[in-house]
């Protein structure tokens, strides 16, 4: 009987090498297409916790303040600063609330007074083609409140609650603002959504 090895094991024996070089390549391209369409794995977003207060004041005072502390006039601080942009709840009374839209009436540019019409959120968008509305004779009777003396003054709609805040000169205003402390700038209108919690009864 022959000891010569026989034909097939002697064709193994010389493909062999390309056998293993075919199988690491073909590993290596699994590998790559399935990094490719995995999915990521989204990162965590911080909730923001909503503001407690006891009235709502404080609110409509950290928006002037954000409002005097960003360059420019009228509208194009609005548009420019990204907090205008975001979502703020806050809770009164245990009833939490967003703003769902922040307008701002024209004093000074307008007159009569008028509304800068945005949709939802100021957006640089904006800036393109501003357009203004008249006031609502809601907004007219609560702007009268705002002319006479108030500083903020709020009523229900449909949806939550319509808050008019007065925007009168501070002292870094004087500068370019020919006017004193109890003049009006403009006022903002915010538009404010009751958050429903859901609760389950035990």
């Amino acid at each position: 009987m022959s000891n010569r090895p026989c034909w097939l094991t002697q064709l193994m024996l010389y493909y062999r090498p390309m056998l293993k070089q075919l199988s690491l390549i073909t590993l290596l391209l699994f590998n790559i297409v399935a990094c490719s369409t995995a999915t990521p794995t989204p990162e965590p977003t911080a909730t923001r916790p909503a503001l407690t207060v006891d009235n709502f004041e404080p609110i409509h005072a950290r928006y002037v303040q954000e409002f005097v502390d960003t360059e420019g006039f009228g509208m194009s601080r609005v548009i420019s600063n990204p907090f205008f942009q975001e979502s703020h709840p806050f809770t009164i009374n245990h009833h939490e609330y967003n703003v769902t839209q922040l307008e701002l009436i024209s004093l000074l540019e307008h007159n009569p007074p008028a509304i800068y019409i945005t949709s939802g959120r100021p957006s640089k968008d904006f800036l393109a083609h501003s357009e203004t509305r008249p006031l609502t004779t809601v907004e007219q009777t609560l702007l009268q409140s705002i002319v006479s003396g108030q500083n903020v003054v709020i009523t229900p709609d449909q949806n939550g609650l319509i808050m008019l805040g007065a925007l009168r000169p501070q002292t870094a205003c004087l500068e370019c603002h020919d006017t004193n402390e109890q003049n009006l700038l403009g006022v903002f209108i915010y538009h404010l959504n009751t958050i429903i919690t859901n609760t389950t009864k035990m």
